[in-house]
C-alpha cells in the first residue's frame, strides 16, 4: 500500500487496489471508500469484499465525514485527510475483535496512501475544468467572429459587387466598342478578385463553427477537410490514424482539428505542394497530429517575423491553443523542402469509470 509505484496508478485503479489488499491480504472482510456527493449524501467511490456497502459500514464512514465518533467493535472507519480535514472516509469490517488493532494500522496506512491519490484526482479535475473554460471561451470568440464576418464584411462585399456591376454598365455605355471591350476586361478581373475574396471570407465563416469537430468522430472530420482540399486544388492527400481517439476531450479534438485546418489552408495558399500527409497518433501518454507537405517550404525565422509584424494569427493562434492544453507545437521548414507541422497534447484525462462523478464531488 505504501509503495510509490502504487500511488502512480490512475486514481480509480489505485483505490480499487488498496481496498482489495485490505480484504485479500489484510484483516478486513469488507472495505469501502466514501465521500460526500453532489446530493450531500455519502457515496461509495470504491469497494471490495463481502457486502462492503452495508448500512453499518456506510454509517461509520458518514460519522467520520461529519467529524464525529462512529463505528463499532466490528466496523472501523478512518478519515482520508486533506489539509487536516476529512474529505473522504475509509471504512472496513472485521469478524473478531482481536483483529481490531491490526485493522486500525492497515486502515491508517491505506488512508495515508489514498490522500495523494485523491489529491491527484483533484488536480486532474481542475485541469479538465480549466481546459474546458479556456478553450470554450476561445471557441465562443471565434464563433462570434464568424457571425461578425457574415453580418459585416460579407454584406459589404455583396453591396460592393452590385456597385461594381452598376459602374461597369455606366462606364461602358459611354465608350466606343473597342474601348468598352478593354474596360470590360478590366472589370472582369475586378469582379473575379471580388468573388475570390467573397469565397475566402465565407470559408472563414464556415470554419469558425466549432461544433463539427465535437459532434462527429475526429477521423471523419479530418477526412472531410482533406477531401475539401483535393476538390479545390490539385493537391493529393493521405490520412493515417493510429490508436483510439474516442476518449479525447472536446477541447483536445477542437485543437487537433484547428491545427490540421490551418495547416491545410497554408498548403493551399502558399506551398505549391502536390501532396500532403496527415497523421494522427493516440499513444498512452500523448496524442499528436502531423501535417507534412512536399511544397516549396519557407525560411521559418523570416516568415515568423513577417507574420508577427503584420499581426497575422494563423499557426500562431493554433500554437496558443495547444499551449493552453499543456501541449507543444513544432514547425520544421526549409526552402524547397516542404513543411512539417506537429502538435502534441498530453493525455492526462482522468480514467473513465462509474465513480468519476463521485470522485469529482469528493474532491471539490
Amino acid at each position: 500500500i505504501a509503495s510509490s509505484d502504487a500511488a502512480q496508478l490512475p486514481p480509480q485503479i489505485a483505490a480499487d487496489l488498496f481496498l482489495w489488499l485490505l480484504v485479500e491480504l489484510g484483516p478486513a472482510e469488507a472495505a469501502s471508500l466514501w465521500a460526500v456527493g453532489p446530493s450531500r449524501r455519502a457515496e461509495c467511490l470504491a469497494a471490495a469484499g463481502d457486502a462492503p456497502k452495508s448500512r453499518r459500514i456506510r454509517m461509520a464512514a458518514v460519522a467520520v465525514l461529519e467529524d464525529r465518533p462512529g463505528g463499532s467493535e466490528h466496523v472501523h472507519a478512518v478519515p482520508v485527510e486533506r489539509w487536516d480535514r476529512p474529505f473522504a472516509a475509509l471504512s472496513a469490517r472485521i469478524n473478531s475483535a482481536e483483529s481490531a488493532a491490526r485493522l486500525g494500522v492497515w486502515l491508517r496506512e491505506a488512508a495515508a496512501a489514498l490522500s495523494p491519490v485523491l489529491e491527484r484526482e483533484t488536480l486532474f479535475e481542475r485541469n479538465a475544468a480549466r481546459e474546458r473554460e479556456l478553450v470554450s471561451a476561445t471557441e465562443r470568440r471565434i464563433l462570434r467572429l464568424g457571425y461578425d464576418l457574415h453580418d459585416g464584411p460579407l454584406q459589404e462585399i455583396v453591396a460592393f459587387a452590385e456597385d461594381l456591376r452598376l459602374a461597369r454598365t455606366q462606364v461602358t455605355s459611354l465608350l466606343d466598342a473597342p474601348h468598352a471591350e478593354c474596360i470590360g476586361g478590366r472589370f472582369d478581373d475586378l469582379e473575379a478578385r471580388l468573388a475570390s475574396l467573397d469565397r475566402g471570407l465565407r470559408d472563414l465563416v464556415h470554419s469558425a463553427r466549432p461544433t463539427t469537430a465535437v459532434e462527429r468522430p475526429l477521423e471523419h472530420v479530418l477526412r472531410t477537410e482533406l477531401e475539401k482540399l483535393e476538390s479545390s486544388s490539385d493537391v493529393q492527400t493521405a490520412l493515417s490514424v493510429e490508436g483510439d481517439l474516442s476518449d479525447l476531450t472536446d477541447s483536445q479534438k477542437i485543437v487537433l482539428y484547428r491545427t490540421v485546418q490551418e495547416s491545410l489552408a497554408n498548403v493551399r495558399k502558399h506551398s505549391g505542394a502536390t501532396h500532403v500527409d496527415v497523421r494522427v497518433r493516440a499513444l498512452q501518454g500523448y496524442v499528436d497530429v502531423t501535417v507534412a507537405d512536399n511544397g516549396c517550404g519557407f525560411d521559418i525565422h523570416a516568415t515568423v517575423a513577417r507574420a508577427l509584424n503584420a499581426k497575422r494569427l494563423g499557426l500562431a493562434g493554433v500554437s496558443e491553443r495547444v499551449r493552453l492544453l499543456g501541449g507543444a507545437i513544432d514547425i520544421e521548414a526549409r526552402v524547397g523542402e516542404g513543411v512539417l507541422v506537429r502538435a502534441t497534447l498530453p493525455r492526462w484525462r482522468p480514467t473513465k469509470s462509474e465513480h468519476s462523478l463521485a470522485y469529482a464531488a469528493a474532491t471539490a
